[in-house]
């Protein structure tokens, strides 16, 4: 015989509305360029963020100067790392997040 916990369904629960609310705060948080920078980074093609952000603009149509001002953002924030001559990378809580939004 199989026993059930109620306060676990519960937990499972909750925690399935936790997950999608925190999506909900992530997405209204983070820009459509944000999330689009931070899935090309994911891609790991290891280039520069310049070339990163270039191949992004000529293939989505958004200027380079406002992929720009939000890779600055998202490395404010502690989700992306770059430097001159270094490909551009998510750091661990860029990769958490950027997990996060893709389930």
């Amino acid at each position: 015989m199989e026993l059930k916990c109620k306060n676990c369904e519960f937990q499972a629960f909750q925690s399935r509305r936790i997950r999608e609310a925190l999506k909900v705060i992530l997405k209204r948080s983070l820009n459509k360029n944000q999330i689009l920078i931070l899935s090309e980074i994911q891609k790991g093609a290891g280039r520069s963020i310049t070339s990163t952000l270039n191949c992004i603009s000529r293939d989505s149509g958004i200027s380079l100067s406002t992929l720009k001002l939000n890779a600055k953002i998202l490395r404010e924030l502690g989700l992306i790392s770059y430097a001159e001559f270094r490909a551009v990378e998510l750091t661990e809580f860029g990769e958490v997040i950027i997990d996060f939004l893709n389930r």
